[in-house]
């Protein structure tokens, strides 16, 4: 966990919010613990946006006074199995 701005981890989405800047995500990481992305066109890349239970891979992260935050978010690939 030497660089979490440049680290790509995979974690499980727990649940959802909607805020004034759209839909949230909350994602269990296991060496940040949970994660929020803001699943907009900025931050979530892939076509439809993840489910509860899916494992995702998140990047960018940022810790604030409430928690981290993942400042991009992807589909799991099988690419990412292989590493």
């Amino acid at each position: 966990m030497c660089c979490p701005e440049n680290d790509e981890v995979q974690g499980e989405v727990t649940g959802f919010i909607t805020s004034p800047e759209g839909e949230v995500a909350f994602v269990e990481a296991d060496d940040y613990g949970p994660v929020s992305v803001l699943l907009n066109a900025t931050c979530w890349r892939g076509a439809g946006g993840p489910q509860k239970g899916e494992v995702i891979i998140i990047s960018g992260l940022t810790r604030f006074k409430k928690g981290w935050r993942a400042m991009l978010a992807r589909k799991f690939t099988l690419a990412d199995e292989s590493e």
